[in-house]
């Protein structure tokens, strides 16, 4: 079993070409470039989503290889979940997959028989091997599509993923390829999207979700939770917020005005109540960018807002609070970050 750590960031499909000549790309150790087929599998009643498990099939050059994915665990930035990858045979083997409950559950005949695909994506994935510390960091950009039943959507994102290296990497290389261009995290994966496209899901607004604080928590692990759902539910609605066509995008404004005095409130609620070394780690949070970013963002100005999600400072400010909020990730309270 491994364990994929990653970080996604949405990029303009305008900016791919500025991306594209970074002085970044350059120093990295290697590159590769390949197309990739991938066919995500379910049953009609989307059994295999309701508990958290991904089956996907993806082509690379002449091989099929079987992945399966767990539900992961979530906090600022980072995703983190138990995956299994083996070559695919013409029929689905989940021997390899170690926790039993669920291989049992996915070896069941009457799950078998159901299984189909949902949606599908072919993309042109060119991938840069940065050496750091003792391992490597693999950034790739991803440019393609996702159809599901007649319908289609564009691929453009980056992704990062660790392979060895430690995780403060990922943000310090993230950080200067968002000094040249505009990369927000991505909050939906090609398989989330690909659902939603299946199921005809349309895009609206979303509202916060409770957060639950458990009392045993240590400040940093309480605070690092409520930071990172303002910052999900931010990301949620930031898609919308940039569709100037979309008679809902002074409420998807709302939102992420609404999800920033969130942040506010929480960093002015526990950073004076921090012990002296939380209090230093806190510092490095920006929270003075969020408070002007609220000021930024006008439901009733939606192409100023448009001017102000679009330009690099945006995703500078997102990737600074990740990485501070990171550095709160206490060994005895882990979470993986996802914003």
């Amino acid at each position: 079993m491994a364990h994929e750590i990653e970080l996604k960031l949405a990029l303009a499909e305008c900016d791919q070409a500025r991306f594209l000549r970074h002085p970044l790309l350059r120093t990295a150790a290697s590159r590769h470039v390949e197309t990739l087929d991938n066919i995500y599998y379910d049953t009609p009643d989307l059994s295999l989503r309701r508990h958290g498990v991904a089956l996907r099939l993806r082509r690379q050059g002449r091989r099929w290889l079987q992945t399966v994915k767990l539900a992961g665990k979530e906090a600022a930035g980072l995703t983190s979940r138990p995956e299994w990858e083996t070559p695919y045979c013409g029929h689905f083997d989940f021997t390899p997959i170690e926790v039993s409950a669920v291989r049992e559950w996915l070896e069941r005949p009457e799950l078998l028989a159901c299984i189909t695909p949902i949606c599908e994506t072919r993309f042109r994935r060119i991938t840069w091997h940065f050496p750091a510390g003792d391992g490597t960091v693999l950034l790739t950009l991803d440019r393609g599509w996702i159809t599901a039943d007649n319908h289609k959507e564009p691929i453009s994102e980056i992704e990062m993923e660790l392979d060895g290296a430690p995780v403060s990497a990922i943000f310090a290389i993230a950080r200067q390829l968002a000094q040249r261009v505009s990369l927000a995290p991505a909050v939906f994966s090609k398989a989330e999207r690909g659902y939603r496209l299946h199921a005809g899901t349309p895009s609206a607004p979303l509202k916060a979700n409770a957060v639950v604080i458990d009392r045993t928590l240590r400040p940093a692990s309480a605070f690092l939770t409520i930071a990172s759902a303002c910052l999900h539910h931010l990301q949620q609605n930031y898609p919308g917020a940039l569709r100037c066509d979309d008679s809902a995008q002074p409420e998807y404004i709302h939102q992420m005005r609404f999800a920033l005095q969130r942040l506010c409130v929480a960093f002015s609620e526990f950073e004076p109540q921090c012990p002296p070394g939380l209090a230093q780690r806190l510092a490095e949070f920006p929270q003075a960018a969020f408070a002007r970013l609220l000021v930024e963002l006008d439901p009733t100005a939606p192409q100023r807002t448009l001017q102000t999600l679009t330009a690099p400072a945006y995703g500078q400010i997102l990737l600074a609070a990740m990485g501070a909020l990171h550095s709160l990730d206490e060994p005895d309270s882990r979470v993986v970050i996802k914003v």
